[in-house]
């Protein structure tokens, strides 16, 4: 907050001097020196902001990559199975793979952002070397002249390009918002649409008593089914000859599939000794006795590469698969105890019953408040009940998602831009900084975010690499 103080405080004065300055007939404003206190002064500032955004970004990449993630599967067994001569066996598995699909199409929404950064810059550079626009920061009191006759000033450059940065964005955010989502293709929608097919629900916990929940119980009898057999449960849901999709299955009601959730203190402590408690255990246990905790993949070719660090090779295979230069798959995979499903099994079937039982309590399942739309969340730390908040409209759970932090990116790239303009006066030079320090976020926060998913859901890590 204090970092967007500074930020609105900065911009708002440089707009002050570019306005007054290059629109004035009489000389009665001036611009601040290129040289000593004044320079000074304005570094000081926005580099403090630079650190305050910095912050901010942290926090808001921790809240990314560190939240509880499980995936409820609903699906049923078919029945027992027919041996030989006529006995019937165990029962039919269940399919793992609909829990995988889900994953992963959670990850590419993870990655997903309304603005986007490549478009953003290359249209700032078409604007500042095509349009020759950034001439319009010379010190010079006339806001026609875009000619290089004169010197830029920082101050002008910098209300300049927050300018560009901000109509760019908003160009793009208008698109996607206005006609893209509505017209073409919503991400979040058909991520819900897909877990409504799979048969799989979403549940989310960014603290400990508050999260979101996607609900994704199928209308079907069935998910792992073949082609056929699926066909022929979309033409049932077609004809309407079978439920409504959603929590509540009222057909006089739009289907309502999206919650944030506040959970009881019983609740979390029954979820973290069926499953979050254990997985701990096993990590650090892990990290102590590291080599009787892994295996190897196979590749015996290049064993020797395998006595690197864990996190080491992770990092480096996953450089090296972004930039195209396929290192290969040489790499630790931890395997986690077999216990341990018995866990997640647990949890499932714990957390299919709590969700169940909260649909046979209206008052329970409620709509969100318009103080809750504006942020204000009530305090249900001390409640003995779980609640389900109706959250179809706004998505809340994209707040764990790039797009649900946008603007603090946007603000982020506009004064990390600001900050090696003044020292390198190089627009493309700042642009590149700019670009590559994003680079390097979206990397870490891809293998942050895989290990996440992977601890918590207990999936291997070699189903989610794209």
């Amino acid at each position: 907050m204090f970092s967007n103080l500074i930020f609105i405080i900065l911009w708002c004065v440089t707009l002050y001097w570019y306005f007054f300055f290059k629109h004035q007939l009489n000389a009665f404003a001036l611009l601040p020196k290129p040289y000593g206190l004044d320079l000074i002064y304005y570094t000081t500032i926005i580099c403090v902001c630079l650190v305050g955004k910095i912050i901010e970004r942290i926090g808001a990449l921790y809240r990314e990559i560190s939240y509880d993630i499980f995936f409820i599967d609903w699906e049923k067994s078919r029945g027992k199975i027919v041996e030989n001569r006529g006995r019937q066996g165990n029962y039919s598995p269940i399919s793992m793979w609909r829990t995988v699909s889900i994953a992963k199409e959670w990850k590419k929404l993870s990655s997903l952002s309304v603005i986007n950064l490549e478009f953003t810059l290359f249209f700032l550079l078409l604007l500042i070397y095509g349009f020759r626009l950034n001439n319009l920061a010379t010190a010079h009191p006339n806001f026609k002249d875009i000619t290089s006759t004169f010197q830029t000033n920082y101050a002008l450059r910098f209300a300049i390009i927050t300018i560009f940065w901000f109509a760019i964005a908003a160009v793009q955010f208008l698109y996607i918002r206005l006609f893209h989502y509505r017209f073409i293709r919503n991400p979040l929608t058909v991520f819900i649409d897909t877990c409504s097919l799979a048969n799989i629900s979403v549940f989310l916990l960014s603290e400990s008593n508050f999260g979101y929940y996607i609900h994704g119980e199928s209308v079907h009898p069935f998910a792992d089914a073949n082609m056929k057999e699926f066909n022929e449960y979309l033409q049932n849901e077609r004809s309407n000859t079978v439920l409504t999709r959603g929590f509540l299955p009222d057909p006089q009601i739009p289907p309502i599939q999206s919650f944030s959730i506040y959970v009881s203190q019983d609740f979390r402590k029954v979820y973290n000794e069926k499953l979050a408690d254990p997985i701990a255990h096993e990590l650090l246990k892990s990290k102590n006795n590291y080599p009787n905790q892994t295996t190897l993949l196979p590749n015996q070719a290049n064993q020797a590469m395998n006595n690197t660090p864990m996190h080491t090779e992770i990092t480096i295979d996953r450089f090296f698969k972004l930039l195209d230069l396929g290192l290969g798959s040489i790499k630790r995979v931890a395997l986690h105890p077999l216990t341990l499903f018995d866990c997640y099994h647990n949890l499932n079937e714990y957390l299919k019953q709590a969700v169940s039982e909260i649909k046979l309590k209206p008052d329970q399942v409620l709509d969100r408040q318009l103080t809750q739309r504006l942020g204000f969340e009530p305090d249900h730390s001390m409640s003995q009940k779980t609640y389900f908040y109706n959250d179809n409209v706004s998505y809340s759970f994209k707040r764990l998602l790039p797009m649900g932090s946008e603007l603090s990116l946007l603000t982020f790239n506009i004064v990390l831009y600001g900050v090696v303009d003044v020292g390198a006066n190089n627009p493309f030079a700042s642009i590149i900084v700019v670009y590559l320090i994003n680079l390097i976020i979206r990397l870490i926060r891809h293998i942050l975010l895989q290990r996440n998913i992977c601890s918590k859901t207990l999936l291997d890590e070699r189903f989610l690499v794209n």
